[in-house]
């Protein structure tokens, strides 16, 4: 069983369909080096971006921080402290299904404050408190991985049954 995590590979409408975020936005992000994936960004030749379904998670992540006034660069940088030592291990695994993503979110959000110079700051659940900000994100990670693969999983299908795959 090879590597679901990691090897198999979406397009940029794939993603944008499963994220909610515009190719057109994901493109920005990915030229100005505002967002850390796994796909290769610097292209020597005419191909398509292909992304994993690490790199898909990210932009959901990302698109919905940014959706709460986080800045792009910030919201890469909270996920990549957060989480990106958990992509990188189930992504070096021989063979780790796309549900093992969901597990390995499972009780991890992301929550962030506003810090006095206005810059957010990740803050972990024990942290909260009755002098908690009024301002705050709280980020369901593993919900978001989950819609993610459903929705790439379900793009796939509809995909295969146009082409008279089957089911």
């Amino acid at each position: 069983m090879p590597n679901d995590i990691s090897t198999e590979t979406f397009t940029i409408k794939e993603a944008e369909s499963a994220t909610g975020c515009s190719p057109r936005a994901m493109r920005n992000w990915i030229d100005r080096k505002q967002v850390y994936l796994d796909a290769e960004q610097d292209r020597d030749d005419q191909t398509w971006r292909r992304f994993s379904l690490l790199d898909v998670t990210r932009f959901a992540l990302v698109g919905r921080l940014v959706a709460c006034g986080v800045s792009v660069q910030r919201a890469s940088e909270i996920i990549e402290d957060h989480l990106g030592g958990t992509f990188k291990l189930l992504g070096s695994y021989k063979n780790t299904p796309a549900g093992a993503l969901v597990a390995g979110l499972k009780g991890r959000p992301i929550i962030a404050v506003p810090g006095d110079d206005g810059a957010w700051k990740t803050i972990d659940e024990s942290e909260i408190s009755d002098s908690f900000p009024a301002a705050f994100v709280k980020v369901n990670t593993a919900l978001v991985a989950a819609k993610v693969i459903q929705v790439l999983e379900m793009n796939r299908d509809l995909e295969n049954r146009r082409r008279g795959g089957g089911a």
